[in-house]
């Protein structure tokens, strides 16, 4: 391999690195000098599907996609993570996701009203929250099943069995401390 190949491939790892790295951050602000970071008005979770507003689509479509050209992809990865679990710092909501499911991929294609199946992507588990809010010790993360897909991990990780992603939502009884919750059922924010 020669050198330039070997420099270029090593600069690739390193990107994928930081980008997995920016993927597991323990904390995002709602918003920064740059603009809003959190995204949840016309966005939903049916059954696994993610759910676009089709003006939120091209609302994100047009922020991945510089807006010259509009066909060369920005730096700008999209991810998604849920429940929304937040502290206030700052005067403002710093979200604290478990996992994050990169999801930058769907703004290459077209719109569906149907949605994305949320199952058929990677995810990344956030170490850092899921010691913090899920009570996990070193032990139990190096053991967290994360080759068999979002729902085992979910599953296992917080030991309550589900059968879509939108019934995670709905049924899980969250242990955690005493963080703010959103996007539970009344239902279960009572119990």
């Amino acid at each position: 391999m020669s050198e330039k190949a070997l420099i270029k491939k090593l600069l690739s790892a390193w990107i994928d690195y930081i980008y997995l790295e920016d993927l597991s951050n323990a904390s995002v602000d709602a918003v920064t000098p740059q603009g809003q970071n959190i995204w949840d008005k016309g966005v939903s979770l049916i059954g696994d599907n993610l759910v676009l507003s089709k003006s939120k689509f091209q609302e994100l479509k047009e922020e991945y996609f510089d807006k010259k050209t509009q066909k060369k992809p920005q730096a700008l990865k999209i991810a998604l993570a849920f429940p929304q679990i937040y502290k206030v710092s700052k005067k403002q909501r710093q979200f604290r996701p478990l996992f994050t499911i990169d999801v930058s991929s769907i703004f290459l294609g077209r719109f569906r009203s149907r949605g994305w199946d949320l199952t058929e992507y990677d995810f990344q588990p956030v170490i850092p929250n899921l010691m913090e809010l899920a009570r996990l010790d070193e032990e139990e993360v190096e053991n967290l099943v994360t080759k068999e897909g979002l729902k085992v991990f979910l599953e296992t990780t917080l030991k309550h069995p589900f059968s879509t992603l939108q019934d995670f939502l709905e049924l899980i009884e969250l242990p955690f401390s005493s963080l703010p919750l959103t996007g539970l059922s009344e239902r279960n924010k009572k119990k």
